[in-house]
């Protein structure tokens, strides 16, 4: 009964280690890729880089996160983005977005407004990790521009799969 118990407790202090481990990896990683992008004249940054979920799940989340290239004019802000991983299922990531975002373009401003936004992105486990499915999700999308237009929908579907006939190809769907 005792070595069950100390196997047990070891088992728990590496698992626990592993998260730990891993946690302050993803977040180190983060935060570098933010500076790197900075560094690098790209407009990148975040006001905070949390990472939660033990002991099971990694779940970042970026929060004040603002994305432009200065050079195309493109952008991209949003309060936070969330992105999910369970520990021991790493290459299948779910991301959770704000319900409301901002988009620059060149020519114009887009205010996105969604009252639930999700993505999947399911890798092939391996030492490649090629796309296998991609979906994002959105309920009551709008997009409203700063030149007066506007559009929205009760739902949208987006996803992309690679057809096991064709590993170079891939199915794309939408529904609106």
């Amino acid at each position: 009964m005792r070595a069950l118990f100390w196997g047990l407790l070891i088992a728990a202090a590496l698992w626990a280690g592993y998260w730990v481990v891993g946690s302050q990896a993803l977040a180190r990683s983060t935060a570098q890729w933010f500076a790197a992008q900075s560094a690098a004249g790209n407009g990148a940054r975040a006001e905070s880089i949390a990472v939660r979920g033990f002991p099971n799940r990694f779940d970042l989340t970026v929060s004040g996160l603002n994305l432009a290239d200065p050079n195309s004019g493109f952008g991209w802000q949003a309060p936070f983005v969330q992105v999910f991983a369970m520990t021991w299922k790493p290459w299948h990531l779910i991301a959770a977005f704000a319900p409301e975002q901002l988009i620059t373009t060149p020519r114009e401003s887009l205010a996105l407004t969604t009252t639930g936004m999700r993505g999947s992105l399911q890798l092939t486990p391996g030492p490649d990790l090629a796309l296998n499915r991609i979906v994002l999700e959105a309920s009551a999308p709008g997009l409203r521009s700063d030149l007066g237009w506007a559009l929205s929908a009760d739902r949208l579907v987006m996803s992309a799969e690679t057809d096991p006939a064709r590993p170079l190809a891939l199915r794309i769907g939408l529904s609106v």
